[in-house]
């Protein structure tokens, strides 16, 4: 039944993207052609898509875990007692659509952010804060997404960190004359980032197919993946939707190279 719901969903999500791809289903008029394949894959749209959804989700995925690991070797046991503890499953509860409402609230330029800076005399007027929402660079939704991210990595590590004895682990080090450093980089940190890695890939996957922020804070130009191919799917001109569905067939088959690639390990053990 696992298989099926997940599995049998993937499967089907690819072969109507890729009979869209093909004219089959969609489009004015339905006929068998290679046309909408030819013109993703000789335009630079895609490729700058899926790079740009790339770099994005990697600027997103690692300053958050290097935060987290920062505020969990801080905190310590903090974490699991009131306020703390309990703040940090606020931005869980955030979905996508209401975090992006919430930057263009914070980040914009007439957020408020902007208005701080200006009543505090920094800057002359809100306009002069620097675009962090609807920029090129993509600074508003990495800042967006680690908001989401970081509290959530924060939860995982402490309970690794419980799980794997890591205290208990370090106190022998110790006792064994190792110094803060090397119980930090020869216990703590490769115990704890040998757990991190496959969670890492399912997120780095699930901010790399991101659709609500990026669309609501995004720029039009160059686009996540996810928007692009919102964006082919429903034009005026139907004739344009066939490309959407062939990004949409790259874009399922890549996220299933990321999800073979990550089954193999737990498949051998």
């Amino acid at each position: 039944l696992f298989g099926v719901a997940t599995g049998g969903v993937v499967l089907l999500a690819l072969v109507v993207a890729a009979a869209g791809s093909v004219g089959i289903i969609g489009g004015s008029e339905p006929a068998f052609t290679t046309a909408h394949w030819l013109a993703i894959l000789s335009t630079p749209t895609l490729w700058l898509s899926l790079a740009y959804s790339a770099l994005i989700a990697m600027a997103s995925l690692l300053p958050s875990v290097l935060l987290a690991l920062l505020i969990v070797l801080a905190a310590g046991e903090r974490l699991r007692r009131a306020p703390l503890g309990a703040l940090l499953y606020l931005p869980l509860a955030f979905p996508g659509v209401v975090a992006a409402l919430v930057a263009v609230q914070v980040l914009g330029g007439a957020g408020w952010l902007s208005r701080i800076a200006h009543t505090a005399g920094v800057l002359a007027a809100p306009e002069e804060f620097p675009a962090l929402v609807q920029d090129r660079i993509g600074v508003g939704i990495v800042i967006t997404h680690m908001l989401m991210v970081t509290p959530f990595f924060v939860l995982l590590i402490d309970r690794l960190s419980t799980l794997e004895r890591l205290d208990a682990l370090a106190a022998l080090g110790r006792s064994l004359g190792a110094t803060s450093a090397q119980v930090l980089w020869s216990i703590r940190l490769p115990i704890l980032l040998r757990g991190l890695t496959p969670v890492c890939t399912v997120y780095g996957a699930a901010l790399l197919a991101s659709f609500e922020v990026p669309l609501l804070i995004g720029a039009q130009h160059p686009a996540m993946i996810a928007v692009e191919i919102d964006r082919h799917l429903h034009p005026l001109d139907l004739s344009t939707q066939g490309q959407g569905y062939a990004m949409a067939c790259v874009h399922v088959m890549l996220l299933t190279g990321i999800w073979w690639r990550l089954s193999r390990p737990a498949a051998r053990r």
